[in-house]
């Protein structure tokens, strides 16, 4: 045999050792992934299952049937945003996602989950849901950022921002309080949770300003009423919630 039939062949071998040994995986299942490396593949993806348009106009709970104001899921009063909207129910490998997302230091995952954001939210802007002037991301404190090395939140809010052609801004609210993790609150607890937790850093910029705030997860929505709620005392025209998932 020539040598460089040698050499060629030893070539084929190596690139497909490295390939075998260096192959693309969902993030999530550990499945092989073609041409997407680090991040989900089809079965996870399709296991995303969108909220739909038939949901209620206040908290974005899936609904069965139409509702007028509000629905059983909605925060207690006072709700201080106007209605909030969110893409995907919080089932299938969902879950199992945002878990390797948030707290397995896959911050790689925030791309393709805001874009799947977006794609499913894209018309959500409308006269009942005004295109906000700027999105703010729920703030992390200093040292839950510092332990998760970043805010998924801050994320999925850029990217989708980018997307959607919306400013970004992530200097106009900071959690001056830490607080216990939110899912681990009973319901009846979650609204004191984070009483006073947040603040506006400028409010100028957000006075007479349509804002939307972005979650992850929407689960019981006190988290971002709270949210909501110092941003229309600094002056806010309008707040409006935009998430990935509802719980």
């Amino acid at each position: 045999m020539r040598t460089l039939d040698v050499l060629s062949q030893a070539l084929d071998f190596g690139n497909a050792l490295f390939d075998l040994l260096l192959a693309p995986v969902c993030s999530v299942c550990g499945e092989r992934v073609e041409g997407r490396a680090g991040l989900l593949c089809d079965e996870c993806l399709e296991s995303f299952e969108p909220i739909g348009r038939m949901v209620c106009p206040t908290c974005g709970s899936r609904a069965t049937t139409r509702v007028k104001n509000r629905c059983r899921e909605c925060p207690p009063r006072p709700v201080w945003f106007e209605s909030a909207r969110a893409a995907f129910l919080y089932t299938g490998f969902l879950p199992e996602t945002f878990y390797m997302f948030k707290y397995s230091r896959h911050p790689e995952l925030g791309e393709p989950l805001a874009r799947l954001m977006f794609m499913t939210l894209r018309d959500v802007f409308n006269d009942a849901f005004p295109r906000p002037d700027f999105l703010v991301p729920v703030p992390l404190h200093f040292l839950r950022r510092f332990q998760r090395g970043f805010n998924q939140s801050q994320l999925l809010a850029e990217e989708f921002g980018r997307l959607a052609g919306i400013e970004c801004r992530v200097d106009l609210m900071e959690r001056v309080r830490y607080t216990p993790r939110q899912a681990l609150q009973p319901p009846e607890r979650r609204a004191r949770n984070v009483l006073g937790a947040f603040a506006v850093c400028d409010p100028a910029s957000v006075r007479g300003r349509r804002v939307a705030v972005v979650d992850d997860i929407l689960t019981s929505g006190s988290t971002v009423n709270e949210c909501a709620r110092v941003l229309r005392e600094a002056g806010a025209a309008s707040v409006q919630i935009l998430a990935m998932a509802r719980a």
